[in-house]
């Protein structure tokens, strides 16, 4: 069996960071598999956060919190990150699919909190979305970023003098 047919083909990844200040989508192309893998950036997209940082700041500091409030974060998580999404989307983007991280709340190996609630915006887009994506590289005896030593690879292992 030959090489697999290098096709070209979009995500759009979605993060909000330690600062809670917004959420950041990008849109990327990837063509080619495995260790041939190239990756190009294609748009961003930036929504402030607003009086959800303030929210998700005490819920990361143990300010105590019913059901009810835990699951209107992640639905108001969600909320935000699908504006960063619909930001991308519009750019003449075709993804296949979505990766929204979450929120970190808490984080100390091997155990780690991340707050998302990824079904509206699989719902809004009909695209399938992952999320909690720290909770596999844990299991496995990771740090939990499983992500970034291969999106380093791909996106810098050429210089670019």
């Amino acid at each position: 069996m030959g090489e697999p047919v290098a096709r070209c083909r979009q995500a759009i990844g979605v993060m909000t960071g330690t600062s809670m200040d917004g959420a950041d989508a990008a849109l990327v192309s990837f063509e080619g598999y495995g260790l041939n893998l190239k990756a190009t950036f294609e748009a961003h997209h930036f929504v402030p956060m607003g009086d959800l940082a303030a929210r998700l700041r005490e819920a990361s500091l143990g300010v105590a919190h019913t059901a009810e409030q835990w699951t209107k974060l992640g639905v108001d998580l969600a909320s935000v990150c699908s504006e960063a999404i619909d930001g991308v989307f519009k750019k003449q983007s075709q993804p296949v699919l979505i990766a929204v991280h979450g929120q970190t709340l808490f984080h100390a190996p091997p155990l780690s909190l991340q707050l998302i609630n990824a079904a509206p915006i699989a719902h809004q887009f009909g695209l399938p979305v992952i999320s909690n994506l720290r909770q596999a590289d844990l299991a496995a005896g990771g740090q939990g970023a499983p992500i970034t030593p291969l999106a380093d690879w791909v996106f810098f292992r050429h210089s670019t003098d």
